[in-house]
């Protein structure tokens, strides 16, 4: 058995298991994990303006003073996501990036698509819930932090998320493919690509040219059956991308929009079984590196026993990299662990 075994799996967690796995190991499997990371100006950026935007909105469709805008209150929301060595510059910029996300026009044409909703609009910070599958025995924990959910007047549900990409960084961000529509920093709509196939489904307009990114869809797929939506039934999922470069500059926003079907879901959902399967799984250690093992001629269990007892040390340099990426908290000693990994 691992020495830890997970109370849940989220899509980050699953995406690492996937991407880098020995850093998923050491970080969730053992132990003798590294500490935490304090959160990077880029982070608190973007959880100040996950704040900013919730708030914004939900005052917007509720009234400010409600009862259910008062789970969104700004201070409350911000002190809970950004670290406090992080909050009066968090409190700056995310104010910031939020006037850029009104300035070019695309929070209009969100607030637009959410005035289709059915029902009213559910905005969460963190869900948590046991999902089955078909022809899965057991329930599998899941955990994610989804930014809004809707049932549109079609009977469908739409799920979407914000991103803030290349803040603070020297040159521009570039979006990702398959997006639906741009505003640029003028807040002029750019030129559709040849990979856009605009589709409507009664109202929903969506790219039918293109699949949203992998680890994405995994991530926003999941927030969608956390927040009820039934698996395999095709639902709509957006991602709000917003681009910069620098610190209080002109920022542009990718809007990607896109169906999932059931042949997507399946595919996630066969990800989801396979690392819970792996990690409830009492010869976990044994088999997580079989193939590696096999390969290098070593015992069943090696690499396992090697991550438990060097951590870091055992890592390669892309692994490495990951692991600095994903901290978040502060600590002297985790400044130190980071810099023997660099």
């Amino acid at each position: 058995m691992f020495e830890r075994v997970p109370t849940y799996l989220s899509p980050t967690s699953i995406d690492q298991y996937f991407k880098a796995r020995r850093t998923f190991v050491l970080n969730r499997l053992c132990t003798n994990r590294p500490p935490k990371f304090p959160q990077t100006a880029p982070m608190a950026a973007g959880s100040a303006f996950d704040a900013y935007v919730k708030n914004y909105i939900v005052e917007s469709l509720y009234g400010k003073g409600s009862s259910y805008a008062d789970k969104f209150d700004l201070e409350k929301v911000l002190r809970s996501q950004v670290e406090p060595q992080n909050l009066d510059w968090g409190r700056e910029h995310g104010m910031w990036i939020l006037s850029e996300y009104k300035r070019v026009g695309a929070l209009a044409n969100l607030m637009k698509e959410l005035a289709e909703a059915e029902d009213d609009p559910r905005f969460e910070l963190t869900v948590q819930g046991d999902i089955t599958f078909h022809g899965q025995l057991g329930a599998i924990p899941l955990l994610g932090k989804p930014d809004c959910c809707f049932k549109h007047r079609s009977g469908k549900h739409v799920v979407f998320d914000w991103k803030v990409n290349g803040y603070c960084a020297k040159k521009m961000a570039s979006a990702k493919g398959g997006w639906l529509r741009t505003m640029d920093t003028l807040g002029k709509q750019i030129a559709p690509k040849k990979n856009i196939i605009m589709q409507t489904y009664e109202g929903i307009l969506y790219n039918a040219g293109a699949r949203l990114s992998k680890d994405w869809e995994l991530q926003v797929v999941i927030y969608g059956w956390l927040l009820g939506v039934p698996f395999g039934e095709p639902f709509f999922i957006g991602i709000e991308q917003l681009l910069g470069q620098g610190t209080m500059q002109p920022l542009k926003c990718a809007s990607h929009r896109h169906i999932v079907l059931n042949d997507s879901q399946k595919e996630i959902a066969d990800k989801v079984m396979e690392v819970w399967a792996m990690v409830t799984n009492p010869e976990g250690p044994n088999i997580i590196f079989a193939d590696e093992e096999a390969r290098l001629g070593l015992e069943p269990g090696t690499i396992y026993k090697k991550i438990s007892l060097e951590g870091d040390a055992y890592l390669n340099e892309d692994e490495a990299k990951e692991a600095l990426e994903e901290g978040t908290s502060q600590g002297s000693d985790a400044e130190e662990w980071f810099k023997r990994i660099r």
